[in-house]
């Protein structure tokens, strides 16, 4: 996964900062990325502290098994089952926040866009979500990379064989864009790249309070936490 404990501390500075005037108002449903679980002891860091630094109930939204669900479960299905155990807590049928880290970006926006959900979505935060698409693995030299890569490379075309790994419902080939509107089950129909147009999933992003994408380019090794947050935010009025 590309989570580091810097980039969690990030992400933590600017949504705070961001979203200071609703501390104590919205619980928070987090969703991880691929190659992670809520068991994880960086997840379950990153949720008790952010619960209590917003004095409000944080919770990270297990589905599967956590890591082998996180790559080998169909991206549909993911979100499907993330938006039926959204809707079965009880702490989210009233207003709440979402942030996607990663992979769970787009779980993220499957509930923003298409999750029929108890309570309202207000804020969405996306970091390093690959929100257009993903057309290289930075996964290491394993042979589980190196067999995923292969797929997705050769065969993630053909709509049937997407869900052999949940990256094939996002992957991107940069070299055909018209085959990635096609044939692609997952994130051309969240993008409304279709061309039969869900006039709902644009009115549901727009009834938001704040979205905040935050992608890797922003994070500059150089600066402090601080000023990477004004900054953000600075860009982000822009």
């Amino acid at each position: 996964d590309l989570m580091v404990p810097l980039i969690k501390h990030l992400l933590l500075l600017c949504f705070i900062a961001s979203a200071i005037a609703a501390k104590g108002r919205y619980p928070v449903a987090i969703f991880h990325g691929i190659n992670d679980s809520c068991d994880s002891e960086k997840s379950q860091a990153f949720v008790n502290r952010f619960g209590s630094t917003v004095e409000n109930y944080a919770r990270c939204i297990e589905i599967g098994d956590g890591y082998q669900s996180s790559w080998s479960l169909d991206i549909y299905k993911q979100s499907e089952q993330a938006c039926q155990t959204l809707n079965e807590d009880k702490n989210f049928h009233g207003e709440f926040v979402v942030i996607g880290i990663s992979q769970g970006s787009l779980i993220g926006r499957y509930i923003v866009e298409r999750c029929n959900t108890i309570g309202t979505v207000k804020k969405f935060m996306s970091l390093g979500g690959p929100l257009n698409g993903l057309y290289k693995l930075q996964c290491g030299q394993s042979e589980e990379c190196q067999l995923i890569t292969y797929v997705l490379e050769n065969i993630v075309n053909q709509p049937e064989l997407q869900s052999v790994v949940s990256v094939g419902g996002f992957w991107r080939d940069i070299k055909d864009s018209d085959s990635n509107e096609r044939v692609s089950n997952f994130l051309a129909e969240l993008n409304n790249e279709k061309p039969n147009k869900q006039e709902s999933y644009r009115e549901r992003i727009l009834q938001l309070e704040s979205l905040i994408p935050v992608s890797y380019t922003h994070l500059r090794a150089h600066e402090t936490g601080r000023n990477l947050v004004c900054r953000l935010l600075l860009e982000k009025k822009k």
